[in-house]
């Protein structure tokens, strides 16, 4: 698709939206913490095009968007202007990007989830950037859990040469329905889950390990920022009111590594032989 010539946002218009309205725009610039770090680090694993003049335009958005934040539901100027300007550079930089990068990670794919059984088996979803800004705090959970581990070659070897694509497919079937059809044979082109790829990848992680580190450490708020942050707001951090009971957000984090080709969380979690474990803070 191409890009819009013009877009307006008058402000005394954007000042009108309902309250649910102004908090999915800014949970929406929030998940640009974590795909800003997942950019970085499938850089450096999968050598995936990545560009840093691109990620400050996110990173300058962002932190206007949190600045402001506490005034979004005043309905001041300045925090409106900030929210309707992150989400058109969050386009911007995915124009030059080329790619969703920029303003997309595994949060996204927790939303895309949640929408994908809302059609097939009409479950309850909520607005996108609501749900993007409740997988961005869990998410943020996850990856501090995540710094907290050092790659075990052995650990992730077995949990690897364990995995059984034939009975994840089931699953995903039953999660799903017929949108999981698509992922499955995306898979056949991908091969994420190929045993003979995998150390490779791992020797990748353990050799960066450090830096990887770094990045989340650089990138990511910590969670009980997040959680402040969204209290001011009154976005909620419990799944349950949005209908997602800990077993279904289980399976959602696991789903998120098949939406698209893309390295995020839950395959890092995977490769490391640790997606069981996380999967149990959830």
């Amino acid at each position: 698709s191409r890009c819009a010539d013009v877009i307006i946002g008058d402000t005394d218009i954007l000042k009108t939206a309902p309250d649910h309205m102004l908090r999915s725009g800014l949970g929406d610039m929030l998940a640009k913490f974590v795909s800003i770090a997942e950019w970085r680090i499938a850089h450096i694993i999968t050598g995936e095009y990545y560009c840093e003049e691109v990620a400050q335009l996110i990173r300058t958005a962002v932190k206007k968007c949190v600045d402001n934040a506490q005034d979004l539901l005043k309905r001041e100027d300045a925090a409106i202007e900030a929210v309707f300007e992150g989400l058109v550079i969050g386009g911007v930089a995915m124009a030059y990007a080329g790619v969703s990068r920029p303003a997309s990670g595994v949060e996204h794919y927790f939303s895309h989830v949640w929408d994908m059984r809302g059609l097939e088996f009409g479950t309850k979803v909520d607005l996108h950037g609501i749900q993007c800004a409740m997988a961005t705090c869990k998410a943020v959970e996850l990856y501090e859990k995540v710094m907290a581990v050092k790659p075990d070659w052995e650990k992730a070897n077995a949990y690897v040469q364990g995995f059984d694509l034939d009975a994840w497919n089931v699953q995903l079937r039953q999660f799903l329905g017929s949108s999981a059809e698509t992922m499955i044979q995306l898979e056949k082109k991908e091969g994420k889950y190929r045993k003979d790829t995998h150390e490779a990848r791992f020797q990748l992680i353990e050799k960066n390990w450090a830096a990887i580190l770094q990045i989340l450490k650089e990138e990511l708020p910590k969670q009980e920022e997040l959680c402040k942050l969204m209290d001011t707001v009154g976005i909620s951090r419990d799944l349950q009111t949005i209908g997602v009971d800990r077993e279904t957000a289980r399976i959602t984090f696991r789903a998120t590594k098949d939406i698209r080709d893309k390295y995020v969380l839950s395959r890092l979690a995977w490769d490391l032989g640790i997606l069981d474990e996380l999967c149990a803070y959830l």
